[in-house]
């Protein structure tokens, strides 16, 4: 694992703690502003409607990672992957994280349900 795909994967990580998300300002550093995503039902979400869902949500069931993997795509972006189940509800994910002057960002995920 290089430093960049442990950075990313620590973000990601971080990302799904609860009181990361309850935290506008640690959220706010690890979201790129370019962000998007791509939501399980098709919602696109970008960088301030996800931090207001973020800050919204009054607690977060506990989520279980699995396959988690980070791939280099090129010098600044890597890839992760993995799959989120929360209440026998799984659902395989990646992102794409960007290191940029403040450090290591998500600029894009998706999440498609498992069935």
């Amino acid at each position: 694992m290089t430093d960049a795909t442990a950075a990313a994967i620590a973000g990601e990580l971080a990302l799904l703690d609860p009181a990361v998300r309850a935290d506008r300002d640690t959220a706010s550093r690890l979201i790129d502003p370019e962000f998007v995503e791509v939501g399980q039902g098709g919602r696109l979400w970008d960088h301030a409607a996800i931090l207001h869902e973020f800050g919204s949500a009054s607690s977060m069931p506990h989520v279980m990672v699995s396959e988690m993997d980070a791939r280099r795509l090129a010098d600044h972006l890597v890839l992760v992957t993995y799959v989120s189940t929360i209440e026998n509800r799984s659902v395989r994910r990646s992102s794409i994280w960007r290191d940029s002057d403040v450090g290591w960002r998500v600029m894009f995920h998706q999440g498609t349900r498992i069935d």
